[in-house]
């Protein structure tokens, strides 16, 4: 058992023992003085043991000495102080590439700030050759998005895709996505390979603004279905449903809902609002971009709902398409049939609807039906012939041939 008595006086670790202090819950407490020359209370197992080394300056590190206007770290000279009305000082930099930057005084002292940024700007063109799994480094590519640096690179299976340095270096991307083959038939089963052929060949594809890079792990949201994770033209990544992706139900990873349209007065607003200002629900919005216009062509076209709603009359008084039609004698289902066929409102709702004249059934042969009549109507025979021409009837089948 640990003694307080004997350990008074010596040094453990930088710690000294002075006395013994009120036992703590963790075992018995004793009174120490840190190697700064604070004192504090701990137990006695903690110090012998090396568990507590100090009373917490070790890890605050050393006192921030007081901004020094013109002090050089490592080429980075502080220009001037930067007045803030909370937290620690701020400074004005010159880094050593000349551009000028401001940063937290404390960070300037300990070394966590040491440049503008532009040290990690780095010339990356070692990386190309190099193998990562399946995948060689062919070339450089533009950062997108988040500003990460991409690779370009060609897989063993001949297909070229654009990766992450990142994710290279990480092991995260090995191979174009064709090694998904094996895990998808792992999951599916050797039944429905030919279902994870198919599902391997969609990498790569595009749909919208999402462009597939693989198979991801199933969603415990959607347990059964198989899940895509795609990459955006925006720079994000997305985990789709495939179904989802096929039936052009999803689009883009949101941030087509985020964008902004120029209008012709020269503001900037949010596209999904302005749509929704002008009457453009947010189904049509879409359908509309499915179709390939452009987000401001999609957003300022009047929504067709509303453009063929109002008619003008003979006397020039304006009223609804549909009493225009009801009151030229077109029944509501014709005009809007005739809508979908794409004619326009006006036409739908004044020309009248063409009445097939009622057939006189009193000169009908015998066994003539109404649907044999209008089909000879629409084979070009005349009402006379037929309506006189008899039916033939079909002949009955042959005992002998029914029996074997």
């Amino acid at each position: 058992m640990l003694n307080i008595e004997e350990s008074v006086g010596k040094i453990f670790n930088g710690v000294t023992v002075l006395g013994p202090a009120p036992d703590q819950r963790r075992g018995q407490g004793a009174r120490c003085r840190c190697h700064c020359g604070k004192e504090f209370e701990a137990t006695l197992f903690q110090i012998r043991g090396g568990d507590i080394r100090s009373c917490g300056c070790a890890k605050r590190g050393p006192k921030i000495p007081p901004v020094a206007v013109g002090a050089d770290f490592d080429g980075t000279v502080v220009l001037a102080e930067v007045p803030v009305s909370s937290g620690g000082p701020r400074v004005r930099c010159r880094c050593r590439c000349g551009n000028e930057f401001e940063a937290r005084w404390s960070d300037i002292c300990r070394g966590r700030t040491s440049s503008c940024g532009c040290h990690k700007r780095t010339d990356f063109s070692p990386m190309v050759g190099r193998r990562f799994g399946l995948l060689v480094v062919t070339g450089v590519a533009a950062a997108v998005g988040d500003q990460h640096p991409m690779m370009d690179c060609r897989c063993d299976c001949g297909n070229e895709k654009r990766v992450r340095l990142s994710n290279l270096r990480a092991g995260n991307t090995r191979s174009c996505g064709c090694q998904q083959l094996i895990e998808l038939q792992r999951s599916y089963g050797r039944k429905r390979a030919d279902t994870a052929m198919r599902v391997a060949k969609l990498v790569g594809r595009r749909f919208g603004r999402l462009v597939v890079e693989g198979v991801a792990p199933r969603s415990p949201v959607y347990p059964r279905k198989t899940m895509m994770s795609c990459r955006c033209d925006c720079g994000r990544t997305k985990t789709v449903p495939l179904y989802s992706l096929k039936g052009q139900q999803t689009r883009s990873c949101g941030c087509l809902w985020q964008r902004m349209v120029h209008l012709p007065d020269g503001s900037v607003v949010p596209a999904l609002q302005e749509a929704m200002a002008r009457g453009v629900k947010k189904c049509t919005l879409n359908a509309r971009t499915r179709k390939g216009w452009t987000i401001e062509r999609a957003v300022l076209t009047p929504a067709k709902a509303i453009r063929y709603r109002m008619v003008k009359l003979a006397d020039g008084s304006e009223v609804s398409g549909l009493s225009a039609a009801l009151l030229a004698g077109v029944t509501k289902g014709a005009y809007y049939s005739r809508l979908k066929l794409g004619w326009t409102a006006s036409r739908a709702a004044s020309i009248p609807l063409t009445q097939r004249p009622r057939a006189d059934r009193s000169n009908w042969v015998p066994g003539l039906t109404r649907g044999a009549y209008y089909s000879r109507l629409r084979s070009g025979w005349s009402p006379e012939r037929a309506a006189t021409t008899p039916v033939k009837q079909r002949q009955a089948e042959h005992p002998a041939k029914k029996a074997s």
